[in-house]
């Protein structure tokens, strides 16, 4: 039960962490480049940082 409670908080965090990023990217899309990115185009990119997210994680917490 504990095993499950601990995959879902990560689950969480990861699904929050992808989609801050994911919000930086659109607005640097948006208001550096002019480009409005669709929801589609947002939903891959979510997905990807979904994906990607726990090796971004890592790699900044082994350079400490």
């Amino acid at each position: 039960m504990k095993v499950i409670l601990v995959f879902l908080l990560a689950l969480g965090i990861n699904l929050v962490f992808a989609y801050l990023l994911a919000l930086g990217f659109f607005y640097v899309a948006e208001y550096f480049f002019g480009v409005c990115l669709t929801v589609k185009e947002v939903f891959f990119l979510w997905v990807f940082l979904l994906v990607v997210a726990p090796l971004i994680k890592l790699k900044f917490r082994s350079e400490e």
